[in-house]
């Protein structure tokens, strides 16, 4: 998973590095396992999506 940053938005991810941690502490994700859990974690991994996409603004994409 990559969120992108555009010209637009360059550094931004960096200034809401804090922001982005406090949501995944909120949905109880960890920095290793957000939104990659089974699928007994779906719902928590669907809230984790919205949170952090709320948070940054930009769009969460696959890579690969």
């Amino acid at each position: 998973m990559e969120i992108e940053d555009t010209p637009a938005t360059a550094g931004r991810l960096e200034k809401e590095l804090a922001a982005f941690r406090k949501v995944l502490i909120e949905v109880k994700c960890n920095v290793d396992t957000a939104c990659t859990n089974g699928s007994q974690h779906a719902e928590q991994n669907i809230q984790c999506h919205r949170k952090i996409k709320e948070t940054l603004g930009m769009s969460i994409r696959k890579v690969g």
